[in-house]
């Protein structure tokens, strides 16, 4: 798996989709967060690295692998989005919102499993397709963060 390897290219890349996935999901919040110089990679790479074990408290976090080792790998990149849109008030009206990011509140796994799982139908195919395939892939295109019809 691409999370394993030394290069540690399972992780960029679901940080990467979880940029793209933000920007599918919430276009403003996505704009505020890269207008602070926030990309996934700065404020998710613990999150995506550590599958989720780093979000206290830890009965939560053994939560977030149930759903990992039931659903698969890549939906650490849901439930990262799903964390960032349950905290969308306060990062918008955050003028720092990496300070918001690194004081997260207390993970309540039963709500965040349900609303990653809610995500999966609103990504578009392509992008649903990239998050299957991405901790194992090595020949995928490269992502974009351009939304579908810029391109």
């Amino acid at each position: 798996p691409l999370f394993l390897c030394k290069t540690l290219d399972g992780v960029h890349a679901a940080c990467a989709l979880l940029d793209r996935a933000l920007l599918a999901l919430d276009p403003a919040l996505s704009a505020h967060l890269l207008r602070h110089s926030l990309s996934a990679k700065i404020y998710a790479f613990p999150w995506i690295l550590s599958l989720g074990s780093c979000f206290p408290p830890l009965h939560a976090a053994a939560r977030v692998m149930d759903l990992l080792f039931a659903e698969g790998i890549h939906a650490i990149v849901l439930v990262a989005a799903a964390r960032l849109l349950a905290l969308r008030a306060p990062l918008l009206a955050a003028s720092r919102p990496m300070q918001v990011l690194q004081r997260l509140p207390p993970l309540d796994a039963d709500e965040m499993i349900l609303s990653a799982r809610a995500l999966w139908p609103r990504l578009d195919p392509d992008l649903q397709a990239r998050l299957r395939s991405h901790p194992v892939t090595t020949a995928s295109p490269p992502v974009s963060l351009a939304s579908p019809s810029a391109r």
